[in-house]
Parts: structure tokens; sequence; C-alpha cells
């Protein structure tokens, strides 16, 4: 065999294949000759495609024959099909196009007879192994006589069938299959764009077939289980960064499809996850999306495992780089090295929980980046990690507490967002800032614990005063027009203020040092938010771009305000006369300490009519003033506190689902998963009383289980680690069986009296989960 050549093995059989030239940003540049150096007498004129010859076999007349071959084992007439369709892209075209000479130039319509591929394919693997091999061989040919010259959309057309052959499972096709995608990742920006579109035309099956056989090839190459069948990494280097690029190109097609094709996490390959990933997370923050592959460049491929661990790696480092320069610091100034001043230590009164912590963190938000240590004024012991995690339950409990005013409960849909401050009598609050005595024993405890917040806060002059709003939706007095009325609320702001946007500071800062911490938060927002806090992912250095600003729809108000959501989605639906049933216009009133203030949602918006035209556009810009313009200044010190202590690039990594589940966990359970991982106190796995506990758990509805974790460790969602990173414990308490199971949430923690019968321990334990106190929800 020469040397220098492929290997190829189909069915143990093998024969030698000619090396493709290599694919290259540049390689048309380099063997493409303009028709300017040619001389005059050699030029000629172009012709733009070739004529594809006429095939008419018919999806029903294939199938048939297929039928005949299978009852008599003639297979010769299946035999030619497969060898002819094959052997080049001009017969794939002449099989498989709906009209073999129409252009079919454009993104909405391949032109390729889908369910003709999927016939034909599907009897492939069915097919006598000669058959087989011919189609690929034919592959072959075929990639190495076009792979010259520009493309057409019949090539394009010939690479969306080629990749979707079943064949590509096995690492003997692997070869040809890299080969295909080198090819195929080799294409122009704009071949990318059609092709992507392609894809989202097909049937979900065979959309996720392409995934999985992308994925398989992936991981095989990275860990074979047999290395003899494959070549030498060193020469085929470029397998993996081809096949992620083509990968990219499916990911792209499921992220522009409504409703997405397949879950985003259909394209998180989970062999990765045992990779250590910082060197490639340090490549790329050198040199970003250059030529030089990492898979940081195509995060999508990225489990929020991995994810999760460079963020937490990302954060170790900057802890060890803070601490190190504080000990710098100290040491050049000849000044006693305290160990205290490696972490952020946090002293607080359980009484005075919430204006305590808010003062610890702003006298040290300089060591914000450090390991948080928590303790309790007048308690002792040492926080190894379950007096952190009872600080973040208990201020999460009060900060997200209604009755605290800094973020709405929304019932229908059953999660918090922005609001102005919500006292029973707010007036009381104004005296702060006109520098008079409130009247103490006229508040509620609620409004006593506001103000000793407040009273940290300078105190602002009458002309900083402003107004805030509560956002309501009611009809206009003269018919079936939409308006808004707001609920006025005076306080005291400025830009250096926090009196406005304490809570959303508070609550975003308390976000970033839970994943800085890697501690899970029991908080309900809606999606939308975490969209808001990746836009954009890394903080502008310019301090007067906006933040936050995401680009959200009707789906994203459905999940604040469903009923809202409802009534805008039968204003685009509705069939009868918009302008003249509905009478409204591009404004939206809002009533301000008594005087209705009228604001226009595009300029001149009160003289234009909303009608069957417009009213799409009306729509969006309505929820672009709910939410983004109506919570701008709250969500930008939301957005900041968060960023504040989370300022990484790593965060360009995640989605903002990937964010939800980082800050609050996994809502999937598996109590399968934690029965496994469980640790016993006081009793063990053979324990009647565990064997009672585990046939109840495992026999609970979901919502049970879901109470059942929330009572035992503060939330009712899983670490990204899964249960594992849980440290579930059951332990023994020696009292009567009268009493209730009790938790510790801050060890995950279950105490179980030494129950008798399964019948008395469903019973005890559905009572004490049913009626626990739950954080942060009414």
């Amino acid at each position: 065999m020469r040397q220098g050549s492929a290997v190829c093995f189909i069915d143990s059989t093998w024969f030698p294949v000619r090396e493709l030239p290599p694919i290259c940003p540049d390689v048309r540049q380099k063997h493409r000759i303009s028709i300017d150096v040619i001389p005059p007498e050699l030029k000629a004129r172009f012709v733009s495609d070739p004529i594809i010859p006429v095939r008419t076999k018919t999806t029903k007349e294939f199938q048939e024959d297929v039928e005949r071959a299978t009852i008599s084992g003639d297979w010769k007439q299946v035999h030619d099909f497969y060898s002819n369709t094959f052997e080049s892209f001009l017969e794939l075209n002449a099989a498989f196009k709906k009209e073999a000479n129409a252009p079919f130039n454009t993104i909405e319509d391949s032109g390729i007879n889908i369910k003709f591929v999927s016939v034909v394919y599907d009897a492939l693997l069915h097919t006598p192994a000669d058959t087989q091999r011919a189609v690929l061989k034919g592959i072959i040919n075929s990639l190495l006589r076009e792979w010259k010259g520009p493309r057409t959309k019949d090539d394009l057309r010939a690479y969306f069938i080629l990749v979707q052959n079943p064949q590509y499972t096995s690492p003997a096709t692997y070869v040809i299959y890299a080969h295909l995608l080198r090819q195929i990742a080799g294409l122009a920006e704009a071949d990318h764009h059609f092709l992507m579109h392609w894809f989202k035309k097909l049937p979900q099956k065979r959309f996720k077939q392409l995934v999985e056989r992308l994925q398989l090839f992936i991981t095989t190459r990275l860990f074979p289980a047999k290395p003899e069948e494959l070549p030498p990494m060193a020469k085929c280097s470029w397998w993996i960064p081809s096949a992620t690029k083509v990968l990219s190109l499916l990911n792209a097609a499921n992220s522009i499809s409504s409703p997405p094709l397949i879950p985003f996490t259909d394209f998180y390959n989970l062999t990765l996850d045992h990779i250590d990933f910082m060197e490639d997370y340090h490549t790329w923050n050198v040199h970003g999306n250059t030529n030089r592959f990492t898979f940081c460049q195509f995060p999508f491929i990225l489990s929020t495992v991995v994810k999760k661990a460079i963020i937490q790696r990302d954060s170790e480092q900057q802890m060890i780089n803070m601490a190190r320069q504080t000990l710098v610091d100290k040491v050049s100034r000849r000044q006693r090295v305290d160990m205290s001043l490696l972490f952020l230590n946090i002293k607080v009164r359980r009484l005075q929980l919430v204006s305590d912590s808010l003062d610890e963190l702003s006298r040290k938000r300089a060591d914000l980046k450090k390991k948080l240590k928590v303790t309790f004024v007048g308690e002792a012991g040492l926080d190894m990690g379950g007096l952190t995690k009872e600080w973040f339950l208990l201020l999460i409990r009060q900060i997200f507490h209604t009755d605290y005013g800094m973020f709405t409960y929304l019932k229908e849909s059953q999660c918090h967002w922005f609001s102005s401050w919500k006292c029973d009598n707010y007036s009381e609050f104004r005296l702060v800032g006109a520098r008079n005595t409130p009247n103490l024993e006229a508040m509620t405890d609620s409004q006593r614990l506001l103000l000793n917040v407040l009273l940290q806060i300078p105190v602002m002059t009458p002309e900083h005063h402003r107004v805030k709003h509560k956002i309501a939706l009611s009809p206009l007095p003269h018919g079936n027009s939409l308006s808004l009325t707001l609920e006025s609320r005076t306080c005291f702001h400025d830009s250096c203020c926090y009196c406005c946007t304490y809570g959303e500071h508070m609550g975003s800062v308390l976000m970033g040092l839970a994943v800085y911490n890697s501690i899970t938060l029991d908080i309900r927002f809606p999606p939308c938010v975490y969209k808001k806090l990746l836009t954009p992912p890394i903080v502008p250095c310019d301090p007067d771009m906006p933040v936050g600003m995401a680009t959200l729809t009707l789906d994203d108000l459905q999940q604040i305000m469903p009923d809202l959501a409802h009534g805008l989605w039968e204003l685009l639906s509705y069939d009868g006369n918009v302008e003249e049933d509905f009478y409204t216009t591009f404004q939206v009133f809002q009533e301000e300490l008594g005087v209705v203030k009228a604001y226009n949602l595009k300029p001149g918006g009160d003289k234009i009519p909303v009608n069957n035209l417009n009213r799409k556009e009306y729509v969006q810009l309505y929820i672009e003033f709910l939410l983004n313009k109506s919570i701008y200044r709250q969500f930008a010190a939301f957005y900041h506190g968060f960023h504040s202590v989370c300022a990484s690039n790593a965060l360009m990594l995640l989605r903002p689902e990937e964010v939800e589940i980082l800050v609050c966990g996994s809502p999937n359970l598996d109590m399968g998963s934690l029965q496994r991982v469980v640790q016993y106190e006081g009793y063990s796995k053979t324990d009647p009383t565990i064997r009672a506990f585990w046939d109840v758990v495992l026999a609970f509805p979901l919502e049970l289980q879901k109470k059942l974790l929330h009572f035992t460790t503060g939330s009712d969602r899983v670490p990204v680690g899964g249960m594992a990173d849980l440290n579930f414990k059951i332990s023994k308490i020696d009292v009567s069986t009268d009493w209730l199971p009790v938790s510790h949430t801050c060890f995950n923690q279950i105490c179980l009296p030494p129950y008798k019968s399964k019948k008395e321990l469903r019973q005890k334990l559905t009572i004490a989960i049913s009626n626990a106190e739950g954080f942060g929800l009414e």
C-alpha cells in the first residue's frame, strides 16, 4: 500500500482510499484560477450549473422494488439504484430533487424530497453488504471529485443528503464521515446559512439522529474503545473540530426553530464531563473565537456540570488572587498578617439579619471575591459550610418576603418580579428624606426592619424625590381599550442611593455570592430574568451603555403575567376591526400621586391608532415597556450587583436556563438516585424504619417528593452535580414516635424517630413536609 494513503474498512473488508486534499479557510483561493489571468484566446463562457439528468423513480416505486427484492432475494435492481444514485453529486440531485433543473435557491425550501431520502436511507441498512459498500465507495468518489471550486446550491443539496446517511455509526466508516464533515465545515458562511435553514425543516426524528451520530463520532474519536480501528490522533486532529462545527449548524437550526426540534440539553456531550477543561478555557480566553479550536468556542456542547466546574475553578483562582494580593499588601506595609483577611467574613445578629448583612457587604465590597465565612454573633461554632447556607436561606427568606416589599410575588405564575417598595403605610418612610422622626410605635415590624436599612443610606434632599409605580392592566373608560394604571409610591431615589434599588441590588449580590460559593438558593424568578442578566454577559466598559435590555416576547410575558399575555394573544388573533373595536393608541397611561400621565410607546404614539396592521408592533412595544423600560433602574442595580461578584468570561459560556440551574438547581428529581447516595447516622439501610421510609418516599407523587426535599434542604431543586452533591443525611432521633420528623436544612439532614410501621411513618412524614414553612413563597 502506498505511503500517505488512507485506509477504509467496511464489514472487515479493507481497501485503500486516496487521501482527500486538505480543506482550510483559504484552500479555494489557493487552487482557484481567476479568469482574469487566463490568456484571452483560452477564455470561454462558464456554465453556471450542469444539466441534471431526469430520474423518474418515485418513493412508492422504490418501496415496491425493495419489497420484491426482500421476497425474491434478487437485489440487483435495488443495488443498481444505490450505486448510480451515490456515484456523484449530480446523480444525488437527479434522484432526490423535486424538480431536476429547478433552481430552489431559497433558505425556505431545499428542493429535496425529504420523504424519499428517508425511505431510501431506512431501506439501506437492510440491504446486502455489497450494496452498502457500494454506497460508501460512491460517496468517496463523490467527495474526491467535487471538492474543488465554489459550491452551487446543488452541491449544498448533495451535502445535505449525504450527511443524513445512517451508515456513519461505525468506526469503520469514520474516515469517510470525517472527510464529509470537513468539506461541510469548510463551506462559506452563506452556504452554512442555507444548510442551517434546511436542517430545521427536517423531521424531529431525523434531526435528532443527526445530532446523535455527530456526538457519537466526537466521543469515539476522544475515547476510542479500540484505538487501532482509527487513524492516530496526530494525523486526524481536524476530525473533532470539523464535527463540532457541523454540530454547531444543527444547534443554530434548533435555536431558530419555534419550538426547538429537540431540547438544548441534547447537544451536551456528557463524555466531556470527564475532561479537565481549564486549559481549553484559558486557551479560549487568550485566543477567543479564532482559528485555534477550543470547545469553549462551542459552549452548547458543554454540559452545565462542565460549565459549573469552569466557573468554580475560575472563582477559586480569583479568590486565591484576591487573598494573595491582600497578603502582599500587608507584608509590604510591615503589618501583622491576620489569616481572617483571606476570607469574606460576615458577622451578623439574627434579630438584625438584613441590616447587618447590608452593612457588612457594603463595608467589605472589596472582599466579595474572597471565600465566604459567616458568624452569628453570640453563637459558638465554626462555619464549615452549614452557617453559610443558613445565612443564605434566612436572608433570602426575608428579602423575598412580600411584607418586606423588595419583590412582588405573583401567585398566578408562582414567581417573583421586580416592584416598588410595598408597605402598608408608605408615608412613614417619606419622613426619612425630610429628616423628621418617624412614629415607631405605629409602624409594623416589616416597616421598622426596612427603616433600619434606610437609616444606613445617605439622606436625600426633597429635590431627589422620585415616584415608583406598580403596573396593572385596566380598561379605559371609553371602551375596550387597554391602558396601564400604575400605583404610585414615593421614595427617595438617586443613582448613588440604594433606597429604591436596595432589594434588587442585595438580592443580586446574594445570587452572585451563591454562584461564586457554590450555594443553591430557593429563588423563583421567571426565566426572562436570566436572559436579562446575560444582556450582555460581560459588564460593558462604558457605564452609560444600557444593561438588561433583552429582546423578550409574549412567551416571556406568559411566564410572568399569564392573564395579560392571554389578553394580548387575543388581540393578535382578533378577526374583527381592531381599530374600531379596541379604540386604543400607542400610548399608555399611568397615575402618579393622583395625576394621570400619558407615555407614548413610540414617538407620536398618542396619534397612532392600533389596527390590524400594526398590532404586532404594539404588542412588542408593550412587552418592551413592561419587562424592560418600566423596571430599568431596579434591574440595572440587580444586574450590576450580580456581576460585581460573578465577573468572569465564563458567563459567556452560559445559556439563561443554565444560569438559573446554577443559582436555583435543577427541577428534575430522581429519588432512586438519592436512595443510592444517602448517608445514615444511627440507622443502616437495612433497618425497618429506613426500608419503610424509602417505600413511602418512592411511592410519593412528585409534589410530595419536592416537599420532602424542600423540608430537608431548604430547596426543592437538585444541585448541578445531581443528588450526590446534596450530601443528604438521614439520622436517628431517640424520641417518642409521637414526634414528627425534624430537619436541619443547613446540613441537608432529616431526623426520624424509630416509627414502628410504614403507615405511621407515612402519616407523620406527610404532616411534617406539608406544613413546613417555605422560603420565599406564600
